[in-house]
């Protein structure tokens, strides 16, 4: 695990010369997090099937994040981390419990941003870590 984590805060620090954070977010983190949600929802007894529809993911795909094979560089930083892993067990609380299609995308986007803005915060100390757009839509957090 320690490799992984050195060769991620590489990557993070290298990715911070040559493009926006949010292509960066795109490439590298959010699939993470979207990995991290679905190993939580296993975790918690929820099929892969359901999971997998909550997602809009296939199984075999949720079968790949829970075997480690897909996933990206930060699910272990982020399944170890008490504060990334709060927030990845609320995203799955939110998909797994609302009825409102539209508010749950809209909750879980901003869960997203909100644990991608904190998790280049933790990684690098990006100047744009934590942005206006994750506290607006998380009510302030940080």
């Amino acid at each position: 695990m320690a490799r992984r984590v050195r060769q991620a805060r590489k990557t993070a620090a290298l990715h911070r010369l040559g493009e926006m954070p949010c292509e960066y977010a795109a490439r590298e983190i959010i699939p993470s997090i979207r990995a991290a949600v679905a190993i939580s929802m296993v975790e918690r007894g929820v099929s892969k099937y359901r999971a997998a529809s909550i997602l809009g993911i296939t199984p075999a795909a949720i079968t790949n994040y829970v075997s480690g094979k897909r996933g990206g560089r930060y699910v272990e930083i982020i399944l170890s981390n008490p504060e990334f892993r709060r927030l990845i067990e609320r995203s799955g609380e939110v998909l797994l419990g609302d009825t409102d299609p539209r508010r749950k995308e809209e909750v879980f986007r901003s869960m997203i941003c909100a644990i991608c803005s904190r998790l280049n915060k933790y990684e690098c100390n990006a100047p744009y870590a934590g942005g206006s757009h994750a506290r607006r839509t998380l009510g302030g957090a940080k």
